[in-house]
């Protein structure tokens, strides 16, 4: 039961990371941007956190209906439970990185023109 808290508060907390980040993004847009052919990584940003946001939501559902007894995960079709797991794992995972790179990326690009 432990190890399913720890998962829940690090999906929380990436989840929360993910969806401040777009809404900074989404608040100083206008005064981020500065070179025009950067915005695509803006863009890039912005579908690779609302990504990482879903696989979140696909991750806690799965936890929360497997603490709750709703869905016993030794029933499922072995596939079917690997096909969940992994494909929420990579969305969650991958996106925010992705997500969190573009907008690296975006700084540094924005920042070296200004110099």
């Amino acid at each position: 039961m432990e190890k399913a808290k720890l998962i829940n508060d690090y999906i929380k907390h990436i989840n929360t990371l993910s969806t401040g980040s777009i809404l900074l993004i989404i608040t100083f847009f206008e005064k981020l941007f500065l070179k025009e052919e950067t915005i695509w990584l803006i863009i890039a940003a912005l579908i690779s956190l609302f990504v990482s946001i879903l696989g979140g939501v696909l991750l806690k559902t799965i936890l929360t209906f497997s603490a709750s007894g709703n869905i016993d995960i030794q029933e499922l079709d072995s596939n079917v439970q690997r096909f969940f797991a992994s494909t929420g794992v990579l969305l969650f995972l991958i996106g925010f990185l992705i997500g969190i790179l573009a907008i690296t990326v975006f700084g540094i690009l924005n920042l070296t023109a200004k110099v």
